[in-house]
């Protein structure tokens, strides 16, 4: 298996931030680019790769995990009570998102579309409070993933569960992310 955190020469640990983990891929690619003198494509192709996975939170879990010998199956962890109440809410958003959608595109007076308007600015606001809910959710995520960087003991149920919570935290973000500019 390929060691990503070893590729990016980063300390194997659970907290990194992406820009950190971006930061070591160009620096680090400038030499390996096969482009480059003395670069190869196996080398690049290995930063690459390891960018990939280790600015993903969940991914960067998962594959810290591997590392250690612990096998994920994220079916078999529950996820946070927060999750189920929150997929809920989210998907109710993107629902109502993509109704307005159509609402707007069979508008054909300008009051119609006025009401619509207002409509896409509620939701959109709305979405907007679950994102910064979603984004306190991850700094949460990270706040723990770096005490458990810090020496605390580590339970590997707890490290499964967090790779499940941020897993929903990211998809969710991208969704109502993409979700706000359906609206706009």
């Amino acid at each position: 298996m390929l060691d990503h955190f070893a590729a990016l020469e980063l300390k194997r640990q659970l907290s990194l931030s992406a820009d950190a983990v971006r930061e070591r891929f160009q620096e680090l690619s400038r030499v390996a680019h096969p482009d480059a003198e003395g670069g190869s494509e196996e080398r690049y192709a290995a930063l690459v790769a390891g960018d990939a996975v280790l600015r993903d939170r969940a991914r960067r879990i998962i594959h810290w995990m591997a590392l250690h010998g612990v096998t994920h199956d994220p079916r078999a962890v529950e996820p946070s009570p927060w999750v189920p109440e929150t997929f809920g809410a989210v998907a109710e958003m993107v629902k109502s998102a993509s109704e307005l959608v159509v609402k707007s595109e069979a508008a054909t007076s300008a009051l119609g579309r006025a009401v619509v308007d207002r409509e896409k600015v509620m939701l959109t606001d709305s979405v907007k409070e679950l994102l910064d809910e979603l984004r306190g959710r991850a700094t949460a995520l990270d706040n723990r993933l770096a005490e458990l960087d810090s020496g605390e003991e580590v339970e590997i149920d707890e490290i499964s569960r967090l790779a499940v919570d941020a897993g929903f935290v990211q998809r969710w973000i991208d969704q109502l992310r993409t979700t706000v500019a359906t609206l706009v």
